[in-house]
């Protein structure tokens, strides 16, 4: 088994939020967030109230995906995509990195999204919300950053409601160096 080792938990400096930020993350983050619709199709989160055709399938605009925390924002391009694709959220996005979050600010106000997306500074293994807050709780790529992961995902499914979506993306460890070579 390889041994664990961590990305530094907060790019706590603005040259690396610029230079994370600069990079091109597009098309992951159209991937992401189709496979967060895709996930809520399959899990029965997207099904039509539609009286006359309850099985009627949802496009990803109308999804009722309501209130949505993202974990790890870091600039947030991720909940910008969500929100362009669909009218029926807002987000509540949150980073450790002051950095990161002041580029997050330079972005939603580019995309037009400071009424539908809120910034907040928050530890993701000790947030402040009630249980049950959240509708959709996602994350793309913090566990890998986080010392012990667990206290993150309990967290997670803390503040997920009952009924509502946890989806979480990251990096996959090999099983042995081999895999990794």
């Amino acid at each position: 088994m390889l041994e664990r080792i961590l990305e530094p938990e907060v790019m706590a400096s603005d040259k690396e939020a610029d230079e994370y930020n600069d990079m091109d993350h597009s098309e992951v983050n159209l991937r992401f967030v189709a496979e967060l619709f895709s996930f809520a199709r399959t899990s029965g989160f997207a099904d039509s109230d539609d009286e006359e055709d309850p099985g009627k399938t949802l496009p990803d605009s109308e999804i009722p995906m309501g209130d949505v925390l993202d974990l790890g924002t870091g600039t947030a391009l991720i909940p910008v995509e969500l929100c362009k694709q669909n009218e029926n959220c807002r987000v509540m996005a949150v980073d450790l990195s002051v950095s990161m979050l002041d580029l997050a600010v330079y972005n939603l106000e580019v995309h037009s999204m400071t009424q539908r997306i809120t910034l907040a500074q928050v530890d993701a293994k000790t947030m402040g919300y009630d249980d049950g807050t959240f509708d959709v709780v996602m994350s793309n790529s913090i566990i890998h950053h986080i010392p012990e992961p667990m206290d993150c995902l309990k967290q997670m499914v803390r503040v997920t409601r009952e009924d509502g979506i946890l989806f979480v993306r990251d990096l996959m460890r090999p099983d042995d160096q081999s895999t990794l070579d």
